[in-house]
Order: C-alpha cells, then structure tokens, then sequence
C-alpha cells in the first residue's frame, strides 16, 4: 500500500470525495452544504465548491492523502483530510472553546478519515492512520480532529492521541490532538 497526497483538482480527488460524502455526508455538519455536488463529474466545480464552504482561499489549505494499493491500478482503499483550519463548528461551549485554543496554538484539521467497505477488518484503517500522521505530522507539527464514537478515543489514543473533551458533552463529539513527539512516545489516554 501507498499512501499519496493529492490535490483537489484530478479525478482521483473525485473518487475520495465521493467515497466521503457517501459515508460522512449525513453525519459532518459542515458536509451538508456540499450534499448537491457528490456526484459531480467536473473536479475544478468540486475544488471551487469545497473551498467555498470551508472558507478556503486557496486549494493548498486543503491536502488529501489516499492510500492505495501498489499495483498498477494503485486501487483507492481510503483516505483522510488534512485542513489548514477547521471547518468544525460546536453547540457545547467547552469543546468550542477547545477548538478555539487549538488553532490559536497553531493545529492543523484532520477528518474523514475512511476505509473503503471491502478494505475494512484487514488493519488498512490502522495503516492508513499511521503514515497520515506521520506524513502530516513532518511539515506541520501538530493536528488536531474529532472522534464520533467514544469507543473510538482508545484507537484515538494508540497513536499518541491527547483526548480534550469530557466524556459528556452536547457535540457527543471528541476532539483528539496528536503532536509530533507525542506519536513517538505513545500517551495515556487523557481527559
């Protein structure tokens, strides 16, 4: 497997968000704007559209990264986002708050991070997670993203992931930061 950034304007960017928006679509919030453009065939339309509703002034805040297999097809089998800023946007004050602290010290967004169906039990999500970060984590030090499940935030946590939410909150939302040293020296689940 190989794990490749890519720009938003080719096709192999189409199949991801497709692949996205089909999982995550009505779940992410901040997805909904872009339900009417999952099926577009025009990846410049899409780039504008994305950009537009992420704020974006340019498609370098935005880099995804596939993992793919080796051979020839290089066959799409997941993928992640990486943002210069979040487009999250929280009802629970404290974990708004969070948010706020972490792009003011400077943490870039991670999100959508997926395996494709028939890829999914064979360990490519855990793969996938750690050559993201570690690829991300070289040119900008520290991510933070969001957890959906609190059965999650121990996987979360297996990669050097610090858990700043409290258990309950009104998002049900987690949001997980990783720092470059951190993913090196594993840390403990924190709270």
């Amino acid at each position: 497997m190989q794990l490749i950034s890519r720009s938003l304007r080719g096709r192999t960017f189409l199949i991801q968000f497709l692949e996205i928006m089909q999982e995550f679509g009505a779940e992410i919030p901040w997805l909904e704007p872009l339900q009417n453009v999952a099926y577009a065939t025009n990846a410049v339309y899409v780039r504008d559209r994305l950009l537009r509703a992420f704020g974006c002034q340019d498609s370098s805040e935005v880099t995804p990264y596939q993992f793919v297999t080796s051979d020839e097809s290089r066959e799409y089998v997941g993928g992640i986002v990486h943002f210069a800023q979040t487009p999250e946007v929280f009802v629970d004050r404290e974990n708004q708050g969070i948010a706020e602290h972490l792009a003011h010290e400077d943490f870039h967004y991670i999100s959508c991070l997926q395996v494709r169906g028939v890829w999914r039990g064979q360990g490519q999500g855990s793969e996938l997670m750690r050559r993201a970060l570690a690829a991300i984590l070289r040119t900008h030090p520290r991510v933070w993203g969001v957890a959906s499940s609190f059965q999650l935030l121990p996987w979360y946590a297996s990669f050097g992931g610090r858990i700043w939410s409290p258990r309950h909150n009104a998002d049900n939302l987690w949001i997980v930061s990783w720092q470059r040293e951190s993913t090196e020296n594993k840390s403990p689940l924190v709270f």
